[in-house]
């Protein structure tokens, strides 16, 4: 078992990118834009893997891409565009529009670019007749509809920021650092945060309404408190140490649901704090947004989406006989310990990532952050012990949501549908838990509107319920112990399971 623990670790510490144990796809993602003779497809676990013919059938888009002489076509809302002249310089890279060519990318175009480029959108050129592709479907009545959804609630201001509500979610997480620093003995280190906690406080009150004001001051309130509390009454020695390791843990997922909130969003003001999770968390902006936002435009598409654990550490479908693992028949026993490498993985990854396309910006975050641990004084091994915390925690968040629901083995066309198989809401049973899953439970509402703000989710569930019962499809949402449950259900049944020899391909690696 020791060899086995031993082997698991160095999968993990050798994956590339993402949740899971795998290295970036090497075949085309045209290749999965397959027909199939059934219109769908089951794994080994019993569930059903939508195809893309759930809506319409799938031609075969890559005799189709030979055909147009490699011309690449996308269709945002009713237009056909020609992106071959500008595949090189999207700053995101070219495989975002490759990964598209000859399909409908509006959902996608518009939750992951900001009005600004939007605009920009009229002003490429369109495609010449002869270079669109046959037998794309039109856009669906639900696809339609979520449009329309969607305009309405930018009219309405709805993805717009509350600098109060902002501020407060910073200073929550600076308190429960606060809290960590002051048990593990960091000295100074808690003067800084708690002056940073009041300055923080000031700057979000400026310029905003009175009860706005009020709240982000609140915050400040808070923090001192807790900080006055500790002064007094605090443990000392080896039990504040291990004590640290909790509030630790916390702020640091805390640290990445805040930078996770940076990275999506596509105002001025997250894009000023784009690198904020390289400085408190470790976390480089990269390495994490290009794997996180395919898994957002493919989410659970074997063998494009790279949260989609395949093996050779964790399995949610029973592999093929070359691609099995000895280990897997445990691994519903040694999930936790998988889990909570998460963050050294993500550690790992961003900086080798920024180093490679030499990102000196998230260089200097990267190396800010670690400069940082350095001159807090930190223990070591309560360095070692929140880490590891808060990967299971997060890990745990972020995978029970999708790795229970739907996987598809081919394009959806239909893209809001793909959320609505693919993507389960959470229903948290105390108010620690709505704030330390930081949004995370209301995760279909985030798939489909990934640019709003967390915190206006609560408010918008009734009226996406509302909208998928108008439609006939199922909004998913469960309570937060039974899902967990679920999804450790699913690893055991997986691991019990003989190997398929039919079993879909994979890209390999660590989907956590």
């Amino acid at each position: 078992m020791l060899q086995r623990g031993i082997l698991v670790s160095l999968c993990l510490l050798q994956c590339d990118l993402g949740l899971s144990l795998r290295t970036l796809p090497t075949q085309s993602p045209l290749a999965l834009h397959k027909t199939t003779a059934n219109p769908a497809r089951r794994c080994g676990r019993g569930q059903v893997l939508h195809t893309a013919s759930i809506e319409a059938g799938v031609v075969d888009k890559t005799s189709e891409v030979t055909a147009r002489k490699n011309k690449l076509v996308v269709r945002f809302g009713d237009k056909w565009v020609d992106l071959t002249g500008w595949r090189n310089a999207h700053p995101a890279g070219p495989q975002w529009i490759d990964t598209f060519n000859g399909l409908d990318a509006t959902e996608v175009m518009r939750a992951f670019h900001s009005d600004r480029a939007m605009t920009m959108l009229a002003r490429l050129p369109s495609a010449k007749l002869r270079d669109i592709p046959l037998g794309v479907p039109p856009p669906t009545e639900l696809t339609l509809a979520f449009r329309g959804l969607r305009g309405r609630l930018e009219a309405a201001g709805w993805f717009k920021r509350n600098m109060a509500v902002e501020a407060a979610q910073v200073l929550s997480w600076l308190a429960c650092l606060a809290l960590g620093l002051k048990l593990a003995g960091g000295g100074w280190a808690v003067q800084a945060a708690a002056g940073t906690t009041a300055a923080a406080a000031a700057s979000a009150s400026s310029g905003v309404t009175a009860a706005a004001a009020a709240t982000a001051g609140g915050g400040g309130a808070v923090a001192k408190a807790v900080l006055g509390f500790l002064a007094r009454w605090a443990p000392t020695g080896a039990a504040a140490k291990l004590l640290a390791i909790f509030p630790l843990a916390i702020a640091n997922t805390y640290a990445g649901w805040l930078a996770h909130d940076f990275v999506h969003g596509t105002d001025v003001f997250s894009a000023r704090l784009r690198h904020f999770g390289g400085v408190a968390a470790g976390l480089g902006t990269t390495m994490w947004s290009d794997k996180h936002n395919m898994h957002h435009a493919k989410t659970n598409e074997v063998g494009v989406d790279e949260d989609l654990p395949g093996g050779p550490v964790l399995f949610i479908w029973p592999p093929s006989p070359e691609n099995d693992r000895p280990w897997r028949k445990f691994q519903h026993l040694y999930l936790p310990f998988a889990y909570s490498l998460l963050f050294v993985v993500w550690r790992i990854d961003s900086v080798k990532v920024a180093w490679k396309r030499r990102l000196w910006p998230e260089l200097a975050a990267l190396g800010l952050h670690y400069s940082l641990v350095c001159a807090l004084k930190v223990p070591l091994a309560v360095c070692a012990g929140a880490v590891l915390l808060s990967g299971f925690m997060t890990a745990t968040i972020v995978t029970v949501s999708h790795q229970t629901e739907d996987l598809l083995t081919e394009h959806q066309d239909d893209w809001v549908r793909r959320q609505f198989l693919t993507t389960r809401d959470v229903d948290t049973s105390n108010p620690f838990s709505e704030w330390l899953w930081g949004g995370m439970q209301y995760q279909l509402l985030h798939h489909l509107f990934p640019d709003m703000p967390r915190y206006k989710y609560p408010a918008l569930r009734p009226m996406l319920e509302a909208f998928a019962s108008s439609h006939n499809i199922e909004f998913r949402r469960m309570g937060e112990w039974k899902l967990i449950r679920r999804n450790l259900e699913v690893y055991r049944q997986v691991a019990k399971a003989p190997a398929d020899p039919n079993a879909l391909a994979s890209t390999g690696g660590i989907s956590i």
